[in-house]
């Protein structure tokens, strides 16, 4: 049996009632060792730019540090959609070019699935939620600049619409549901999207 570590945030009103708990974002990238790939922010001033085993490190110390729970947002796909016949297809959401189970999507996603399977944080009170980043043509693309601002608008976020869309199931048998999607356009929260079971 596979002990759940981590705790799907699977509607706003849910988000709502943690929003006070420390936040913790990751922009996962999954490079190779001397890349810095991954932008990690933690309060309003810290952020900084990491390789994908130092931010792994890193988040899992911060997590420990907050027993009494903390909100992790990963800015990668934490689920995925099937069809009728089980193949991978796009979440509604999903553009042509961010598949979550193709090119830079399906990077990405493997890399949320190490990056929770390697946390080494016994905290059992982090909270998921994943963070969705459409990079248009004025859009913030530095790693750690995509963190800090993804914090920034977590924490002052007010209540917004949230749709339903479909998914399978969490990307990992570590996180207990799946997490509210909180989508970004143009550098804005523009809205939440929750899974329909």
């Amino acid at each position: 049996m596979v002990l759940k570590r981590f705790i799907a945030v699977k509607t706003v009103k849910q988000l709502k009632k943690i929003k006070k708990l420390p936040i913790v974002v990751v922009d996962i990238g999954f490079g190779q060792k001397s890349n810095k790939s991954c932008g990690v922010a933690a309060g309003k001033d810290f952020f900084v730019k990491l390789s994908f085993a130092c931010a792994v490190c890193l988040v899992s110390k911060i997590c420990a540090k907050y027993g009494k729970g903390v909100l992790l947002v990963l800015e990668a796909p934490l689920s995925g959609n099937f069809d009728e016949s089980g193949n991978p297809i796009r979440r509604p959401f999903e553009n042509n070019r961010s598949g979550w189970y193709h090119g830079a999507g399906a990077a990405v996603s493997m890399g949320a699935l190490y990056f929770l399977e390697r946390m080494t944080c016994k905290n059992s009170n982090i909270h998921l939620l994943e963070a969705f980043w459409t990079r248009g043509n004025n859009s913030i693309t530095q790693d750690d600049k995509v963190a800090t601002w993804i914090h920034n608008e977590i924490r002052r976020s007010r209540r917004r619409r949230s749709e339903v869309f479909n998914s399978h199931g969490p990307i990992s048998k570590l996180v207990n549901g799946v997490p509210l999607v909180a989508i970004f356009k143009d550098n804005k929260l523009s809205s939440f999207q929750h899974h329909s079971r």
